[in-house]
C-alpha cells in the first residue's frame, strides 16, 4: 500500500506536467493556462449544484428516518472529485469532472460500492450476509409494587435456580419518550 502511495504521488505530478507542457506546445502557453483556469471554474460550479443537491437528498431521507447510505457515497465522490479538481493539471480534472457528473457517477458508484463492500466482507465475515436495520424504541415500565422484584415466579417451579437467567419484570405499556409526551413517530 505504501508503495502504490509513493507511486502515485511521484507519478501522477509527473504526468499532470508532461501533459501541460504537450498540450501548451500544442496549442500554445496561453490558452493552456486559460483551458486550466475554465475547466476549474466550471469544475467549482458543478461541485456547488452537486453538492448541494447530495446534501438535501441526505437531509430529506434522515428526515424521513431513514440511512442515507447512497447519499454518503455520492458525497464522498463528490468531495473527492472536487479535490482533484483543485489539484492543477488536465489529467486530473478529467477525473475530478467524471466523479462530479451524475451519469458518469452513478457507475463509479456501483463500482466503488462493490470494492468496499467485497473488502469489508474479507476483513469481517460475519458481516457479509447483509445489513441489518433496527428501530429503537424506549420503553417506560409501569408502576411495580416492589422495586427491584424479578417479576411474577413460575407457578410450575419452586422458584429460579441458581443456573437459570434472572426474569426480567416486562413493561406495562409502551411510550416513545421517557418523559410520557407523544414521540415523533
Amino acid at each position: 500500500m505504501g508503495a502504490l502511495l509513493l507511486i502515485l504521488l511521484l507519478g501522477i505530478p509527473i504526468a499532470e506536467l508532461y501533459v501541460i507542457v504537450q498540450v501548451g506546445d500544442l496549442i500554445g502557453i496561453p490558452l493552456t493556462l486559460l483551458l486550466l483556469i475554465g475547466v476549474s471554474l466550471l469544475g467549482t460550479v458543478l461541485l456547488r449544484r452537486e453538492g448541494a443537491a447530495t446534501y438535501f437528498k441526505a437531509r430529506d431521507v434522515l428526515a424521513r428516518g431513514g440511512i442515507p447510505s447512497k447519499e454518503l457515497t455520492d458525497g464522498f465522490l463528490i468531495l473527492l472529485g472536487g479535490a482533484l479538481l483543485l489539484t492543477p493539471g488536465f489529467l486530473t480534472d478529467i477525473v475530478g469532472l467524471v466523479l462530479i457528473f451524475p451519469f458518469t457517477r452513478a457507475p463509479l458508484k456501483r463500482f466503488f460500492t462493490t470494492v468496499v463492500f467485497a473488502r469489508l466482507a474479507r476483513r469481517h465475515p460475519a458481516t457479509a450476509g447483509g445489513v441489518y436495520t433496527a428501530r429503537v424504541v424506549r420503553e417506560r415500565r409501569g408502576p411495580q409494587s416492589e422495586r427491584g422484584s424479578a417479576g411474577p415466579q413460575d407457578k410450575t417451579s419452586s422458584g429460579p435456580s441458581e443456573t437459570s437467567p434472572p426474569r426480567i419484570a416486562q413493561p406495562k405499556h409502551r411510550v416513545e419518550d421517557d418523559d410520557g409526551s407523544p414521540g415523533r413517530g
